[in-house]
């Protein structure tokens, strides 16, 4: 996806940002972003000054809605061609596995955002940060 160098910049700058929110006290920061894979985390988490762990959340999508709202966003390129999206959502599928066992996954189909954040709330909440047992690559999710 795009030219490597500008995402590799793009991870170092959302660290650098990290650190400056958590330095003036900021509890949260959420950060929207392709991070699939620990290739894609290092920029990110090699170049956190924070003390803590992130803490990942994926969301999926069905291919059904994934067509239904690219196709109502002017704004979106090539994703609105059906077969670049089925060609992207079985790609995606394929990236997914390895993710289940280290971040917490969200179908957002059929979720507001609302309850998507009401989510990823109680689950960070219970994800214990001090321990050292877990952190943002051997993240255990809690038995619903």
């Amino acid at each position: 996806m795009g030219d490597q160098n500008v995402w590799l910049g793009a991870r170092r700058a959302a660290a650098a940002l990290t650190d400056s929110f958590d330095s003036s006290g900021v509890d949260i920061v959420i950060l929207d972003g392709q991070f699939w894979d620990r290739a894609e985390r290092a920029p990110f988490q090699d170049n956190l000054k924070w003390s803590g762990e992130p803490f990942f959340v994926t969301l999926q999508i069905s291919y059904g809605e994934a067509l239904k709202r690219v196709q109502g966003d002017a704004t979106r390129g090539i994703s609105r061609d059906p077969e670049f999206l089925t060609k992207a959502h079985a790609d995606f599928e394929d990236i997914l596995e390895p993710l289940k066992s280290t971040d917490l996954i969200l179908d957002s189909t059929h979720q507001t955002a609302r309850q998507l954040a009401t989510a990823i709330l109680k689950e960070s909440m219970a994800w214990n940060l001090d321990s050292p047992n877990k952190s943002a690559n051997n993240y255990e999710r809690p038995s619903p």
